[in-house]
């Protein structure tokens, strides 16, 4: 069983991949490289706004997960499910 720990790993492994001009962020990062000062906090700044989704989406997971592994279970001992 995949932990929702384990999903977010997953989902912000898989927003900041591939390491390659086919992403956003690191298209973002190798351009910006060789421009002057504020690289680094340039770059964060971009991390940042790159994974900003995911709470939107783990709040999304965890109310997902709460129904499939609670709610659906109550509801169907009270044979409402």
């Amino acid at each position: 069983m995949i932990t929702i720990a384990q999903e977010v790993c997953e989902y912000i492994k898989d927003s900041l991949a591939p390491q390659s001009y086919s992403n956003e962020f690191w298209e973002y990062a190798q351009n910006r490289w060789g421009k002057g000062f504020g690289y680094r906090n340039d770059v964060l700044r971009q991390y940042g706004n790159q994974i900003d989704g995911v709470d939107d989406w783990l709040s999304e997971r965890v109310q997902e997960l709460w129904q499939q592994n609670f709610m659906d279970k109550i509801l169907e001992i009270f044979g409402e499910g």
